[in-house]
């Protein structure tokens, strides 16, 4: 372990990692235009092309699907800079989708009963540029793209045992198959699958968790979970990690020799240099009965979402040298999963909760301030609640 982690293990977590799919090193503003052009002080009157330093920046677009369980899904998207809605943007057969962005384009990756990929480009859903099966009954968790490879997370295998319950590749360029990754010395049990969850890219490598969910036995998560590296050069498992149960990951921006683990248990990391899991959070440290439901991590304020006694849920924030309780408001939604997002500000999306069948909590996406969680604008409400989310 080495010192920096017993100085501050928390300080690890704020060394900015973002949730998947969101854009980085925005989270302050641009010091470039504070500096003086010197340009400026010469005789030359043209200045219009200095006049470019002070357009601000343009800083994406959020992507949202929404739907209601067991009905069709819909695209919408925010525009970061201004929060410009644009709803309705594409329906959706089924609502099992999940939405990823790389190589500059939007994802959306069909998964139970739809087992397809398709590809949209500069945010124009009138077609997909690129569609390909997943094969049938396979499940794929997302996207993630290095080379001309296409990493998909297989979570099923097809009924014929085929393929599946590995990480397949395909070409970027026509879709086309080009093998898998073996995940079978991973299976926790005999259901068939190590339950690969959405890939994340840092570097040359695909890091993958491997949630590790017994079938056999109402799903439950085995007490280890497992991360593994892949080589985007020939897809082949460089190491795996050993993490707390049914893990999900996020990667590092600040610092990329970190891998963000959030776990059944609370927060850990893997220090990609050494290979070590440290232990960064723990849930025992919360208020009693508090449950760690995702977690945004930023270059100076990481945020968590916490459900306590399964019917409150709230943001807490904190920075380097401060220690979440568990003990601020809660809200009255349910968190359905946070990201920092490229303005540097947390995303976070809300749905009904279960546990207040009597209310009906309206379900969107608010914005909040990383250093103390305040809310930043109104809730954006859509017809249905929202799924997931990305930023591209």
């Amino acid at each position: 372990m080495s010192l920096r982690i017993l100085i501050s293990l928390l300080a690890l977590l704020l060394l900015g990692c973002p949730s998947s799919g969101g854009d980085d090193d925005d989270s302050a503003a641009d010091d470039d235009d504070a500096t003086a052009d010197d340009d400026d002080a010469t005789a030359d009157d043209d200045d219009s092309a200095d006049d470019d330093d002070d357009t601000p920046e343009d800083l994406g677009t959020a992507i949202v699907l929404y739907g209601s369980f067991g009905s069709d899904a819909t695209v919408a998207t925010i525009d970061v800079n201004t929060g410009t809605v644009s709803d309705d943007v594409l329906g959706l057969v089924g609502s099992d989708w999940t939405v990823s962005t790389a190589d500059g384009s939007v994802w959306l990756v069909g998964r139970t009963g739809t087992d397809a990929v398709r590809r949209y480009d500069d945010l124009d859903f009138s077609a997909p540029v690129l569609e390909f099966s997943t094969a049938a009954g396979t499940n794929p968790q997302g996207v993630a793209v290095c080379g001309d490879h296409i990493f998909v997370p297989r979570f099923d295998t097809t009924a014929d045992g085929s393929a599946g319950a590995d990480v397949a590749m395909f070409d970027l360029a026509t879709g086309g198959p080009l093998g898998a990754v073996d995940l079978s010395p991973y299976e926790e049990g005999t259901d068939g699958s190590s339950e690969p969850h959405r890939p994340v890219l840092l570097g040359d490598s695909i890091y993958v968790a491997l949630q590790r969910l017994d079938r056999d036995n109402f799903w439950t998560a085995d007490a280890v979970g497992k991360v593994v590296e892949i080589s985007c050069a020939d897809g082949s498992i460089s190491r795996s990690f050993d993490v707390g149960p049914n893990p999900f990951v996020s990667v590092a921006a600040a610092d990329p020799s970190i891998v963000t683990v959030k776990t059944d248990g609370g927060l850990q990391i893997i220090e990609l240099d050494d290979g070590q899991v440290v232990n960064v959070l723990d849930e025992t440290t919360l208020a009693a009965g508090s449950d760690i439901i995702d977690v945004a991590p930023g270059d100076e304020f990481a945020a968590i979402a916490v459900e306590v006694d399964w019917a409150q849920n709230h943001l807490e924030c904190f920075g380097e040298g401060t220690t979440p309780d568990g003990t601020t408001t809660p809200t009255d939604g349910r968190n359905w999963g946070l990201d920092m997002g490229p303005d540097g500000n947390v995303w976070a999306l809300w749905i009904d909760h279960w546990a207040t069948p009597d209310d009906v909590e309206p379900g969107g996406v608010t914005v909040h301030d990383p250093s103390d969680c305040s809310q930043i604008g109104d809730l954006v409400t859509f017809a249905a609640d929202p799924i997931v989310m990305a930023f591209l």
